[in-house]
């Protein structure tokens, strides 16, 4: 059977459970014809006579029989599958949305935020610029402040908190800063580097991944800590 497909063995098991080539082309939308010229093939690749062919229809010869049984138990493996992975596609899907900053803290703590036992599927949004609740571009939103729009529900979490952060080997005569640029800082506190005028601000970004330079002793920076969980 090395050559006989699971196409045509679903063919089969329809001329085999229906009698013939006209229930199966009811079954499959194929001719009976061409249903036929498959029938033939798959005998050829079986090397067996799988039917006894009759004025009356399709009669299973006993080999035919034989790999009705095997198909039956192919069947019911098949579905088995469509069953589990119609599970997963049947689960809602939550959204949540964040800043920069808090997507990355949301990102080292997955498994804080879903595991696979829950019934339902996440989406991570990275939203800067607010999230709009009216249009439901998230069911979920951590903010710094309360949204302007939408029918919510909002629970305050922590206070937020913003300070200064150099690696403990940075060369603090130095005074090298990095910033957030003025295309991307919307808050307060996203402007607040580049606004102070005695500061040296050598590097400019527009994403949270400035972190790793100040990490690595290259610059001083000001990012957000803590923020305001709106739900």
């Amino acid at each position: 059977m090395k050559d006989a497909s699971w196409d045509d063995l679903q063919l089969f098991f329809h001329v085999a459970t229906g009698g013939g080539l006209s229930a199966a082309a009811t079954q499959t939308g194929l001719s009976a014809p061409t249903i036929g010229r498959r029938m033939l093939a798959l005998e050829r690749a079986t090397g067996r006579a799988l039917f006894s062919r009759g004025p009356t229809g399709y009669l299973l010869a006993k080999d035919g029989v034989a790999l009705l049984e095997r198909v039956r138990l192919m069947q019911e493996a098949a579905q088995s599958i469509a069953d589990w992975r119609g599970e997963v596609l049947t689960f809602p899907i939550v959204s949540m949305a964040a800043d920069s900053w808090t997507s990355r803290f949301i990102a080292s703590r997955l498994a804080n935020v879903w595991t696979p036992k829950d019934a339902f599927r996440m989406c991570y949004k990275t939203c800067d610029a607010g999230v709009d609740f009216t249009y439901r571009e998230a069911h979920i939103a951590i903010r710094h402040s309360r949204p302007d729009s939408g029918n919510v529900a909002i629970r305050r979490s922590v206070t937020v908190a913003h300070a200064v952060y150099q690696a403990r080997s940075f060369d603090d005569r130095n005074r090298n800063w990095i910033s957030l640029g003025t295309d991307i800082a919307t808050t307060p506190a996203d402007k607040w580097t580049f606004e102070q005028p005695d500061y040296w601000i050598t590097g400019w970004t527009n994403t949270p991944h400035m972190l790793q330079g100040v990490r690595q002793g290259l610059r001083t920076g000001s990012t957000g800590k803590t923020h305001t969980c709106t739900i």
